[in-house]
């Protein structure tokens, strides 16, 4: 999984952590320092993220938009908009995004997603392929498993009334 550039704040937490270390030699003054640096560490991170980026993650389109034009080829932000696309009623868009991210990983989230706008579309062939491709990479997967039973229902919309 890709993740965004590491903050100024981040390394001058490391910073610090990492003097404490060399100018401390004994273990417990060390070993304070790190866990030090891991508690504060996220809040200023957080603190520094919100500060900054407030105006950009209006919504999780414009938060993964701003991640795809710092990283085109990242595959989780491809999904990620997929998936807010389709919550949006954006089919045809959110299917070019989860198939650009399987082109460049192939995941458990992306095939399930896909099958269930591919179920939502009628093509139910295509959306049991892509949940059972999705359950090769994770067997368990409750949202996948729940994605295939729609899929199938799709498939056969009666079969339940025939089995009564």
């Amino acid at each position: 999984m890709r993740t965004l550039p590491v903050g100024r704040a981040q390394i001058d937490v490391c910073e610090v952590v990492g003097r404490s270390c060399r100018e401390r030699p004994g273990l417990v003054a060390c070993l304070l320092g790190v866990a030090t640096g891991f508690v504060f560490l996220p809040t200023v991170s957080a603190v520094a993220i919100d500060r900054f980026q407030i105006g950009v993650w209006k919504d999780s389109q414009t938060l993964w938009t701003h991640v795809l034009a710092l990283d085109p080829d990242n595959d989780v932000a491809h999904c990620n908009i997929g998936v807010a696309l389709l919550e949006k009623g954006r089919v045809d868009e959110a299917r070019v995004h989860c198939v650009r991210s399987l082109a460049i990983r192939e995941t458990e989230r992306t095939h399930s997603w896909l099958g269930l706008m591919l179920a939502g579309e009628g093509r139910a062939e295509e959306a049991i392929a892509a949940c059972r491709a999705a359950l090769t990479l994770d067997p368990g997967s409750i949202e996948t498993h729940t994605n295939l039973g729609i899929a199938l229902a799709s498939h056969a919309p009666n079969a339940c009334a025939r089995t009564r």
